[in-house]
């Protein structure tokens, strides 16, 4: 739409066909950066656009050849594929060494709405390439583990608890194998955080919280993976959370069996100052069931504090009835449970 001035005199813009040879088929007002006049690329030579923004002027002056209407415009090119596959920016991530991404960041670097992102994030999920432990946290799956439908939990535990910005470390069964206890992989992750959170599932991966509300006292060590390293409580810590959270670990004889295997791993000395920050209940049934499976060095090292701390004879099975059971004075125990390692 061309706007006049009424208080000028309307000038009738010079005919085509009176241009000069040499502008024959342009545009007959000269280009606002040169001031020569400019022939517009056919619409399918343009390049594709992310992000368009024009400045527009209009001017009117009272020579027809000077009257141009001139626009500028920020341009970013985009790969024409970017948009639809989101396959170059999980390749960007992949070549950084990252594995997970949110949907804000997917956001920023598509420089799309969120709904157009969102959709391309489905795609990509109904070809397998990505993954959603949780809302807007995603994973890239590499293609051996697409079947899984998901990262392994040790790949992504790390970054998932930083997203969710919570203190963690990976506990009790999980804990024992990454330890060298493999007696049978558990079902679930196990993971230690501070307060309740829901499990999390994804694919065939569930990975499970388990509360003590002072774990920062309990010791840790790192282990790497392939995505990174991890926060892992130590074989020692290990072996009497194992204890503590019997019942979530397949009860005391399967219990036992890991501990079994887990005990090469453990140093007496560490092991007392463990169970220093644990309750006193949990070194008396861990010294029971070290005795039972023969690592007498292990439970001798804990005798002097269970001497020291314990006040009352507890159960060794909580659940079970302690009438008419016997009691162990070693460990102030009463042994209302038949313990037998599992095969």
């Amino acid at each position: 739409m061309l706007f006049r001035n009424p208080a000028r005199p309307s000038n009738p813009s010079p005919p085509r066909e009176n241009l000069p040879p040499q502008h024959a088929g342009q545009h007959p007002y000269p280009n606002a950066t040169t001031g020569s006049p400019s022939t517009a690329p056919p619409l399918d030579q343009l390049p594709r656009l992310q992000k368009v923004t024009f400045s527009v002027t209009f001017c009117d002056c009272q020579n027809p050849s000077a009257r141009f209407l001139r626009w500028t415009a920020n341009c970013h090119p985009l790969d024409p594929t970017a948009l639809t596959s989101g396959r170059p920016f999980l390749d960007d991530l992949v070549s950084k060494g990252r594995h997970h991404f949110t949907t804000a960041e997917a956001v920023a670097a598509l420089g799309s709405s969120l709904v157009a992102t969102r959709a391309v994030l489905r795609r990509l999920k109904a070809r397998g390439e990505l993954a959603s432990p949780l809302r807007s946290f995603h994973v890239i799956l590499p293609p051996e583990y697409r079947r899984l439908g998901c990262l392994p939990p040790d790949q992504f535990v790390h970054q998932v608890m930083h997203y969710l910005d919570l203190t963690y470390y990976v506990a009790l069964l999980s804990a024992a194998e990454l330890h060298g206890a493999a007696h049978q992989r558990p079902q679930a992750f196990q993971v230690m955080v501070e307060s309740p959170l829901r499990a999390i599932e994804c694919g065939s991966v569930r990975m499970q919280f388990f509360v003590r509300q002072d774990l920062r006292r309990t010791p840790t060590l790192e282990k790497n993976t392939p995505r990174g390293p991890i926060r892992v409580a130590t074989a020692e810590a290990t072996a009497l959370e194992l204890v503590g959270y019997a019942g979530q670990c397949g009860g005391l004889d399967h219990v036992a069996s890991v501990l079994a295997e887990l005990a090469p791993a453990i140093d007496p000395t560490k092991l007392v100052e463990t169970s220093a920050v644990c309750p006193t209940v949990w070194v008396q049934r861990l010294g029971y069931l070290l005795d039972q499976i023969e690592h007498p060095q292990l439970a001798d090292a804990l005798v002097p504090s269970v001497a020291e701390r314990s006040r009352q004879a507890v159960p060794l099975q909580p659940s079970a009835s302690s009438t008419g059971a016997p009691r162990s004075a070693r460990w102030n125990l009463v042994v209302n449970a038949e313990v037998t390692r599992e095969p």
